[in-house]
């Protein structure tokens, strides 16, 4: 029985190991496609199967151009898509082929992204990324507003 509990530990330890430098590699991934925005350092990740999602709830506001980067392991890919308060859906990227969105609100609020996992088992990593609007259309020569 010892011996049983002991092996599943250590299977348990190392698929959850692998699982960690999956999501780490992923997780550097996405760090590229948000230079030149400001990060508050934080990240969502999560290890997810065919079939499942991951929502992450948060508040955006006006007045902002927000970064959105998505990014998977997975093979055949994730589907994002982001939701405002109200619950209508705002942008759908299937398979995640475009790894981030620059996304103007017209109100401040809780929003919602959705990862679905869409291919095979992956780590699904989201960062959020800000600028002012005047900022980022200097940057890009582009007017919003």
């Amino acid at each position: 029985m010892k011996k049983i509990s002991l092996l599943f530990i250590l299977l348990f330890t190392l698929s959850f190991t692998k699982a960690n430098a999956q999501c780490g590699q992923v997780v550097s991934q996405c760090k590229t496609f948000i230079k030149g925005f400001s990060f508050d350092g934080n990240f969502y990740r999560a290890q997810l199967f065919p079939g499942e999602y991951a929502r992450i709830k948060m508040i955006l506001y006006s007045g902002m151009v927000y970064r959105i980067v998505g990014c998977s392991s997975a093979e055949n890919g994730t589907d994002f898509e982001l939701y405002d308060p109200a619950g209508v859906k705002l942008i759908k990227a299937k398979n995640a082929k475009q790894k981030y969105w620059d996304v103007v609100v017209g109100a401040t609020g809780k929003y919602s992204v959705i990862a679905r996992q869409t291919g095979g088992e992956g780590c699904v990593a989201l960062m959020v990324s800000y600028m002012s609007i005047e900022d980022y259309e200097k940057k890009y020569n582009v007017k919003l507003q």
